[in-house]
């Protein structure tokens, strides 16, 4: 009888079996499969939000500073410049680059163009060169860059457009009758991505009226 009660505690304390082993390990497997796939999901989620907001605040961000310096400011219609690309003899009245004079008097040229400078209808970058009135130095700003602790996010502009309405070459003078009221209608398309399977395009436009009629310089 005691040997009988020995080996029935023995019984008691064995193992699992080989077919238990094998399927604990299996539903091990899937649970962390499935928390592996979720984790993976949440993080590009999280990314692509990130993204979503970053492009959606650099358009803001673009549209509101244009918009700032031309309702500050005035067109220029009719002057000759060696501001960098604003060169009035090559405008149009819907072009990828716009001339206007700020409040403080310094001549600002926007226009679209590459990492280095040179204009580009495609882009990538937004363009701010400064001349203050008097100087001849200019100074170059990149007005699309991204700030600092963008977690490898990158914004491109691909498309730009200043439509300017009236045309440049309609003489605007203080008696005119038709009453036209200078604005700028601004058209563009931005990128951001931080992963290049997952790009984002973000499309803004915006028209700035200017308050005051310009009067173009003889």
């Amino acid at each position: 009888m005691k040997t009988k009660l020995l080996k029935n505690d023995f019984h008691s304390r064995s193992g699992f079996t080989l077919i238990e082993a094998l399927v604990a390990a299996a539903l091990f497997a899937t649970f962390m499969v499935a928390v592996t796939s979720a984790f993976i999901y949440t993080t590009k989620l999280s990314r692509r939000t990130n993204a979503i907001r970053m492009a959606n605040d650099n358009a803001r961000y673009i549209t509101e500073f244009l918009s700032k310096e031309i309702r500050n400011g005035r067109i220029n219609y009719g002057d000759n410049t060696s501001l960098g690309p604003c060169n009035y003899s090559t405008m149009t009245a819907s072009d990828h680059l716009l001339y206007i004079t700020n409040v403080n008097g310094n001549a600002e040229c926007f226009y679209l163009g590459d990492t280095n400078g040179v204009v580009s209808a495609t882009g990538p970058v937004l363009w701010l060169k400064i001349q203050p009135g008097g100087s001849l130095t200019q100074y170059s700003s990149n007005i699309n860059q991204i700030p600092s602790g963008s977690n490898g996010v990158t914004n491109e502009i691909i498309s730009l457009h200043f439509i300017i309405q009236p045309a440049q070459n309609v003489a605007i003078q203080s008696s005119d009758s038709s009453h036209q009221q200078p604005q700028v209608i601004i058209e563009g398309t931005l990128v951001s991505s931080q992963d290049p399977q997952d790009v984002i395009t973000v499309p803004f436009q915006t028209t700035v009226s200017i308050p005051e009629y310009d009067i173009p310089r003889s």
